[in-house]
């Protein structure tokens, strides 16, 4: 199957063989047959309370939760890290020199609790549990019950067909998923390789609707990524769908899956605390610090230290042996992973087309990691979508690294870093935020909701389809 996207600039192709078939994929997001962009499912669990556009402040609740800068941060998430969903709140960051909803006056809080980038498409949950999408709409990713390039949407609108019952949402280029507030995963947009979880599959069995997954009940955290989906449930066990050519659901096989089917965690010897997506690779941090990864291993991305010419997938979890049971946040690009550790470093592996490992040896893919030894022992997040990374240290700095073609490092620029450089334009005041490869947006302390980057499918959300270099304030309609 090929789709066409407006993936980042300055595209090179990487050949991965899976199944026998030659697949050719851009590992800068310029898709020829993998789709656009990295999904960065930023899941915090924050309440932010009732929307004030006043901008009083409003208290929210949640579980082992803690004040940070007047709102209610919850450390209770399963998961946390780019290319997944993120956990524990506090960051850094903030729009320098957006304009946007907020007027000349000042800005105004978006109402926003979580938000999902999927490349040509933006979604975000209100405090009500209210979800709103934009973008692009060719495959129904919006969830309106339409698609084709006429449905574009250049500003939120609500996904009514989901009333206000959702926690979370999951977005990627071709599809886009929610986790309801009662643990049910629904999903929408293509569904060539089951990905929807409804038991269909194939061009035919496109959902321009929100679609239930199957079999699937107490789900916690949901990710997305090109052709599979993966549910955290309740008790530690983790649960995917869809594609599988190079063993990226974690069953032992690669055959393709239509419905939610159990990880095999046999031998691990834990439960999953969290997990994050690559595009064809999945990983999963578990309660007792240990990092597992399977799928692909093109470039090195599963960090076992295997060399991809002899070892080109995993069907199953293997586990990173360089760090340990010390894994404290994972977080995966493209075709690069990242973890934090509890001594606060971060390591990095996998591809290094755009420097997005951050060890200034770019184009040196690393099938280990290595530490990023600009930040230090001082990294309290990591995040990390398309080919790009970025960081927030414990003094509230935000640094960026790695595909920079449409800006979204937030350095003002458009040239891409292979060291962690420090995100100008965001400040120290972000609470989360998502990048993915062209764009990226950020939630701010005070609750305002900051987007910049590539912009031609409308995807920013503030009315145009022009790219931006600074951040803009978008406003989903409040409760």
């Amino acid at each position: 199957m090929e789709r066409g996207y407006n993936g980042a600039k300055g595209a090179s192709k990487l050949v991965l063989r899976a199944s026998n078939e030659k697949v050719t994929m851009s590992a800068s997001g310029l898709v020829v047959r993998f789709g656009f962009g990295m999904v960065i499912a930023v899941h915090f669990a924050a309440a932010l309370g009732a929307c004030n556009p006043s901008n009083d402040g409003g208290d929210g609740a949640s579980n082992s939760s803690s004040t940070v800068s007047g709102m209610t941060v919850s450390s209770s998430s399963a998961s946390a890290g780019g290319g997944a969903s993120v956990g524990t709140a506090s960051g850094s960051g903030g729009g320098g020199g957006g304009v946007g909803a907020g007027g000349a006056g000042g800005s105004v809080k978006a109402c926003i609790s979580q938000f999902a980038l999927g490349g040509g498409h933006t979604c975000a949950v209100a405090s009500d549990g209210a979800l709103f999408c934009w973008g692009y709409n060719l495959l129904g990713q919006l969830g309106q019950g339409t698609h084709g390039l006429a449905t574009q949407a250049n500003s939120p609108i609500k996904v009514a067909a989901l009333g206000a019952g959702v926690a979370q949402v999951a977005a990627y280029a071709q599809h886009t998923c929610a986790r309801a507030t009662d643990g049910t995963v629904w999903c929408w947009g293509q569904n060539e390789n089951g990905e929807i979880g409804d038991g269909t599959q194939g061009t035919a069995a496109q959902k321009d609707s929100p679609t239930k997954a199957i079999g699937l009940a107490g789900a916690i955290d949901v990710h997305i990524t090109y052709g599979h989906t993966c549910a955290g449930t309740s008790d530690g066990s983790l649960w995917c769908w869809g594609n599988n050519a190079t063993g990226q659901l974690g069953i032992g096989s690669t055959v393709e899956q239509h419905v939610p089917v159990k990880v095999n965690l046999q031998g691990v010897g834990s439960t999953v605390a969290q997990f994050s997506l690559g595009r064809i690779h999945t990983c999963a941090r578990m309660k007792d610090g240990s990092l597992w990864c399977w799928g692909s291993n093109i470039g090195g991305i599963l960090g076992v230290g295997k060399d991809p010419s002899d070892v080109k997938y995993e069907a199953l979890p293997d586990k990173l042996a360089g760090l340990g049971n010390s894994v404290a946040e994972v977080a995966a690009g493209d075709f690069h992973t990242c973890a934090r550790t509890t001594d606060g470093a971060l390591w990095c592996w996998g591809s290094d087309e755009y420097g997005q490992l951050g060890d200034d040896e770019p184009k040196s893919p690393k099938g280990y990691p290595v530490k990023v030894a600009a930040l230090g022992n001082n990294v309290a997040r990591v995040f990390a979508g398309g080919a790009s990374t970025c960081a927030r240290t414990t003094d509230g700095v935000m640094w960026c690294w790695g595909n920079n073609a449409y800006g979204e490092l937030g350095d003002g620029t458009q040239v891409s870093k292979s060291v962690p450089t420090k995100a100008i334009a965001l400040g120290t005041d972000v609470v989360e935020l998502g990048i993915n490869m062209g764009n990226a947006c950020v939630l701010k302390k005070d609750g305002t909701f900051w987007c910049w980057g590539a912009n031609k499918q409308g995807q920013l959300g503030d009315g145009t389809t022009v790219d931006k270099l600074q951040p803009v304030q978008i406003m989903p309609p409040c409760p």
